[in-house]
């Protein structure tokens, strides 16, 4: 029983560290792209991320999605 409940927990947990964002909309990832382009994005001290594939914005540097 006691290691039935132990995995239970570990599978719980797991399942949190899944959790994902909703996609960001295209107009505000647009948004966030006209930002990267027209402040030289290419130049900035940490631009981890950006430019990514669509459904990674909330990856970006900088970027925080609730």
């Amino acid at each position: 029983m006691r290691l039935f409940f132990l995995i239970a927990i570990f599978v719980w947990l797991g399942s949190l560290a899944s959790v994902s964002y909703s996609q960001v909309p295209q107009i505000e990832r647009d948004a966030l792209v006209a930002l990267y382009n027209s402040t030289g994005g290419a130049n900035w001290r940490d631009n981890t991320g950006w430019l990514g594939a669509a459904g990674t914005e909330c990856d970006w540097y900088g970027v925080t999605c609730s």
